[in-house]
């Protein structure tokens, strides 16, 4: 799951539909033992991604899809 609270973006990709997956490249570097979020966004069609247009994707209970992990 995510963090309770998200911090800053560090970098969007748009996937197309059934991509299994991917790599997206990051605004800044991670910081070793920092905890981040892999959080996926529904496109709102116009292929640029917007935080406030592109709303999360969430499972069947309103949770948001995600992967969190720790910066190695």
């Amino acid at each position: 799951g995510t963090p309770e609270k998200l911090g800053k973006i560090l970098g969007a990709r748009l996937f197309a539909p059934g991509a299994g997956s991917g790599t997206v490249a990051l605004l800044r570097a991670t910081e070793t033992g920092k905890t981040y979020a892999a959080v996926i966004h529904r496109s709102d069609g116009d292929t640029a991604f917007d935080l406030k247009k592109d709303l999360l994707y969430t499972d069947a209970e309103g949770k948001a899809t995600s992967a969190s992990f720790k910066a190695l």
